[in-house]
């Protein structure tokens, strides 16, 4: 194997590696996509999931 295969071998692996870490946290993160900045202080799908539950349950009553 060449210097120029494993080079290229060690950087498809890194890149790789990359993308399984975003694409396991954002499955991970219950809705939050990866590099969502908002997900850190509470993620707007959740919030906005929850107000649709009480707009339902104010609804039904």
């Amino acid at each position: 194997m060449t210097l120029q295969s494993c080079i290229v071998l060690i950087l498809v692996t890194g890149c790789v590696l990359y993308f399984l870490k975003d694409l396991l946290r954002s499955a991970l993160a219950g809705g939050c996509g990866s590099g969502c900045g908002s997900c850190k202080t509470g993620c707007p799908v959740k919030k906005l999931e929850a107000v649709q539950h009480d707009l339902d349950k104010t609804r039904s009553a």
